[in-house]
């Protein structure tokens, strides 16, 4: 826009130029719709030209309230209308500088307000519910709901605050819950109460009964929600209530007393209601076993009886006679007893008896163990003990043997036994030497006695050899033995045995016999037996017996030079228990010593002697064959007769003698009056000897000794 001045006859420039704007045109066409769910008021109208943005204002009619929207073009929302209230609702533009005044307004009626207070009222056995509820805020009437987990919908409607919801089902969850209503909305739900109705009634109860057991399994059916938990009730024909609670729709009752009927029902329940009892359905026990079952063989027969103390109508009892391999005997009876018969010999059989009716099979009574007699054994070896009189007696076992007595008769009718439990030979002892007996067998159980095995006849031995005696030959290594004889034997045989096992014996059917050829310095124990037609006797008291010593080997002598003693050594020979030592010299002398160990000394022996020497050993009965001889020489004799013949001129001495026996050499010693000691030696035999560079003025001592190169002799005396 520009402005011009003009007068008559002139126009001025035009001014600077400026922009303006009109007053923006009025909108028209305004609407307001509720959206009754959420309390939202929708507002539109149709825009005028001019207006850059509008503004929705809802006010309150009765309430000081006011919320507002805007927008640039024909509509905007007003969100948070209270419920139950009426709202004008209007709108204004605004132009870049004029706003568009609001001319005209709707009324708009938000939802009514969600009833409170609401109270729910049931009963578990009836199908319907008592709602009611405080009003309120802009309610024309009201509307009352239940709607299961299941979908299942019920209500009812009213202009109060209070309805019953009827035909409810059972065993639901239902969420109840209200809500106002007026000529065009439902409002908001009020809160939601949930009410669970009482449990349904269990159906299709089955009973599963296992007779043997006496286990009983429930189970049923159930509709609607799963209850908390289920009581079953079982109630005996005698009035015995027995309790099954459980939480799933199968309960086990164990130990169903036998013999009894039952009645069974079953209820659920949940936390507050439980249901209606099923129909009761019936079920009827296995019968009871029998009491004071007996069972009883006959040993001759090996019948068993089977009796018990009572029995009960329509029940069919079973009586079973079973071994370990499986095999089994029955008989059946409605009374209250029956014979097994055709039973094994020896054998142990489990006695049980069954009741049954109609199928249903009880528990058997507890087992009975019962035996028959063992059956006949078979006698099959018997074995004469020569050494100890006894028999040892073999069998084969019998079927149920726990025990073998075997009898032995003798000819006079005596008898003899033994017995076992663990084995199949026994040993009938104390049996007299010299007899026949007849051998049989018997096989026991606790109970019963089989008849007797078949008969062996057998004799013992032939009674020990007595009043044994020994006779020692010591030149010819032979033992003679002789004893007295024994009836019924045949042969006899005296037997050595040396301490290392090894034997030699000699065998007669006399009363005596030589055993020859026995090697020296041994010890024997003999003992002789007597043979008979099946068996030798036991030895006889064993004896010692030593043959001669055997030779004393490597005799050595050594003499002491100092004591003219002989000490005599040598290796102990076997056999030998005493020694003796015996040395002859050359002059006829004879010297001995004797000791139990290996070595003695020969004392007395006579000087400058050669001695032979030999030895024997000996034991209680006979002396060894002399050992080999051993030489030894005796120290020499003392020189006799000493002299001496002195040379003054030649400061020089000759020391003479007599000769000594045994002498080889001499020595002569002259010790002066200082102490010095000068010698001269003879040699050869001689019997003089020269010593010289004598010194002077001094006093000798004269001494001489004779040797024989290993000894020397005493000194002779000054």
């Amino acid at each position: 826009m520009v402005v011009l001045a003009n007068h008559d006859s002139c126009v001025s420039l035009a001014s600077e130029s400026i922009t303006t704007t009109t007053l923006p045109c009025r909108h028209t066409g305004l609407q307001a719709y509720l959206d009754c769910s959420t309390n939202t008021a929708q507002i539109s109208w149709t825009s005028g030209n001019g207006t850059l943005i509008y503004k929705a204002l809802a006010e309150g009619f009765d309430i000081k309230h006011q919320l507002t929207c805007s927008s640039p073009g024909s509509g905007c929302n007003i969100s948070k209308l209270q419920c139950g209230e009426r709202y004008r609702v209007s709108v204004r533009g605004e132009g870049r500088t004029c706003p568009s005044p609001a001319r005209d307004w709707v009324v708009v009626n938000t939802a009514p307000c969600p009833p409170t207070a609401l109270s729910v009222q049931s009963s578990c056995s009836s199908d319907n519910i008592s709602v009611s509820w405080a009003a309120s805020h802009g309610s024309v009437s009201y509307t009352a709901v239940a709607e299961s987990n299941e979908g299942h919908w019920l209500s009812c409607n009213t202009s109060t605050t209070a309805c019953d919801i009827s035909g409810l089902l059972c065993g639901q969850e239902y969420k109840v819950y209200t809500a106002g209503v007026d000529n065009s909305c439902v409002g908001a739900k009020s809160n939601i109460y949930i009410v669970h109705t009482a449990p349904c009634v269990p159906t299709d109860v089955q009973n599963g009964l296992d007779c043997l057991s006496g286990v009983l399994t429930i189970t049923w059916q159930q509709s609607g929600y799963t209850p908390n938990h289920y009581h079953a009730e079982l109630t005996s024909s005698e009035g015995l209530l027995t309790v099954c609670d459980t939480n799933v729709t199968i309960c086990v009752v164990s130990r169903m007393q036998c013999g009894l009927t039952y009645s069974v029902v079953v209820v659920a329940h949940d936390d507050v209601c439980n249901s209606s009892y099923s129909p009761a359905q019936q079920v009827t026990a296995a019968p009871c076993p029998p009491d004071a079952v007996s069972a009883v063989v006959d040993c001759a027969t090996n019948i068993v009886t089977v009796t018990w103390d009572n029995s009960v109508a329509e029940v069919l009892y079973t009586v079973t006679a079973e071994c370990p391999s499986g095999q089994h005997y029955t008989c059946n009876v409605t009374g209250m007893g029956c014979d097994l018969s055709n039973l094994s010999c020896g054998t142990e059989y489990n006695v049980t008896v069954t009741p049954s009716r109609g199928g249903c099979v009880g528990v058997n009574t507890p087992s009975q163990l019962v035996k028959t007699a063992p059956c006949v054994p078979r006698l099959t070896e018997v074995e004469m003990d020569c050494l100890s009189d006894s028999a040892w007696v073999v069998w084969e076992e019998s079927a149920g043997g726990e025990l073998y007595v075997a009898v032995a008769t003798d000819s006079q009718g005596q008898t003899f036994e033994c017995n076992s439990t663990d084995s199949n030979t026994c040993a009938v002892p104390d049996l007299h030497c010299g007899h026949h007996f007849t051998f049989t067998l018997t096989a026991l159980d606790q109970q019963c006695g089989s008849a007797p095995s078949n008969a062996v006849v057998s004799e013992t031995a032939p009674c020990p050899p007595q009043d044994m005696q020994t006779k020692v030959g010591c030149e010819n290594h032979t033992v003679s033995v002789s004893w007295t004889p024994s009836v019924g034997a045949l042969m006899y045989t005296a037997t050595l045995q040396r301490t290392d096992g090894e034997t030699t014996f000699c065998t007669t059917d006399g009363t005596g016999c030589d055993i020859t050829q026995l090697p020296c310095g041994e010890m024997y124990v003999l003992a002789v037996t007597a043979e008979g037609r099946t068996c030798n006797t036991s030895e006889s008291m064993g004896t010692i017996v030593r043959t001669v010593p055997c030779t004393p080997q490597h005799l050595q002598a050594s003499v002491s030079c100092s004591s003219n003693v002989a000490n005599m050594m040598w290796n102990i020979s076997r056999g030998g228990q005493l020694y003796s030592v015996e040395a002859t010299g050359t002059d006829g002398h004879v010297a001995g010593c004797m000791s139990h160990e290996s070595r003695c000394d020969l004392t007395g022996l006579h000087c400058g002697q050669h001695y032979t020497a030999t030895m024997v050993a000996r034991d209680s009965d006979c002396t060894s064959p002399v050992s080999d001889t051993v030489e030894l020489r005796t120290v020499p004799c003392i020189p006799a007769t000493v002299s001496t013949v002195m040379d003054c001129a030649a400061n020089a001495m000759s020391v003479s003698w007599s000769k000594s026996l045994g002498a080889d050499s001499y020595i002569a010693t002259l010790l002066d009056s200082n102490g010095s000691s000068t010698t001269c030696q003879a040699l050869s035999g001689a019997a003089s000897c020269n010593i010289t560079a004598l010194s002077c003025g001094q006093i000798y001592h004269v001494t001489v000794a004779a040797s024989d190169g290993s000894c020397s002799s005493p000194s002779t005396d000054v």
